[in-house]
This record gives C-alpha cells, structure tokens and sequence, in this order.
C-alpha cells in the first residue's frame, strides 16, 4: 500500500473511469465508445455488418469467395444458391455502405446478427422453385428490371488491348504524326516553288 512519499511512475497515468463498459475484446460493441466521432462510429458499424454477413453468406454455401448482392439478392442469392436472409431489421434492404448513418439502427442490426437472429436458413427444393416461379412472373410484368443484354452479344469481338498498350501504341502514333507533319514543313519550301518554263521549250 502506497503511504506517502514519491507518487509511483505506473501511478501518475491519467485515469479514465469507464463506467459501465465492457472490456472491448470481450464486448466488440464497446469499440465505438473508442472511436472519435460519429462518423467513425458509422463507418465501423457499417463494416461489421459487411463483414458479418460475407462470413455468415460464406459459410451456408460452402463458397469462400462469395460476395452478398443486394440488389439482386432475390436472383443472385435465393434463387441461385437456395438461401436466405432472415432476421434484418434496418427499415431498408441495401448495401451496408449505403444504409443510413443514423447510429441506432445500425448498433440493433449489428447486435442482432450477433445474437443469432439475423441469420442466413437454407430453403427447401420447392421453396426455391415457388421463389423462382414468383421472380419470373414480376419479371414478366416488368416489376423486376431484367439485365439488359450487350449490344454486341452474338458478334464477334476484337482482341482485348490492355489500357496501358492502347495508350503507349496511341503515343506511338501521335509521335509518327508529329514526325511526319515535320517532314512535309521541311520540303514545303522545294514542292512549292513556283515552276519556270524552259525559254525554250515549244509555244
């Protein structure tokens, strides 16, 4: 026990009480009290979530690289893989990036995929073929957009030319312009000389 004297060095670090917080490690939530602002706050919450359904999506399909789509999560995701995601509570369905930057609605969606409530559930057979039936019939009533095909489709395309190529060969032939722009100044003087007939040559 400390009785007077020089204050111990580990003694004079500046105490912040944190009252009531959980240690970060144990409570990942508690990170945000550690962030400057709010912005960052927005910022990291936005990015657990992110982070949180890849894995979870990862995971039930058995596919490590698989990249959740929100746009056309119906197609993409239910219909293509036979899963889907139940449990969101944010009021829109979109890109975590994209949501709101309001903090409340993303500190509940995040503490719900924590919790198991926010989760991917693997679909039945027919369950699948009556969301796909239901997708096809929107589609056929224009209420889902189709993907506009490419203009080209069907043609054949030209070879693939890497964008630093396209430039360097464009650089070539500007220079090769530049060349002969300058050749032609230089034997102007000689092609356009006026030509003087002969005093005698025939009339």
């Amino acid at each position: 026990m400390f009785t007077g004297g020089v204050v111990p060095a580990c003694c004079t670090t500046p105490w912040l009480p944190l009252v009531g917080l959980a240690s970060p490690i144990a409570n990942p939530g508690a990170t945000l009290v550690f962030l400057r602002n709010a912005r960052a706050r927005t910022d990291w919450l936005k990015a657990e979530i992110h982070d949180k359904i890849t894995v979870m999506l990862g995971k039930i399909t058995g596919k490590k690289n698989i990249v959740m789509q929100y746009k056309s999560y119906e197609k993409d995701i239910v219909i293509d893989h036979g899963v889907e995601l139940v449990g969101w509570t944010h009021e829109v369905f979109s890109c975590p990036s994209s949501l709101s930057p309001a903090l409340e609605p993303l500190q509940k969606l995040l503490q719900v995929i924590d919790d198991g409530q926010c989760h991917f559930k693997r679909l039945r057979t027919d369950e699948v073929k009556a969301r796909r039936q239901e997708y096809e019939r929107k589609q056929a009533e224009g209420i889902v957009p189709t993907r506009k095909e490419c203009a080209d489709k069907g043609k054949k395309r030209g070879k693939y030319r890497p964008r630093k190529k396209v430039i360097e060969q464009d650089g070539d032939e500007e220079e090769d312009q530049e060349d002969s722009a300058r050749a032609r100044k230089r034997r102007r003087p000689d092609d356009d000389a006026e030509h003087i007939p002969d005093s005698g040559s025939e009339g």
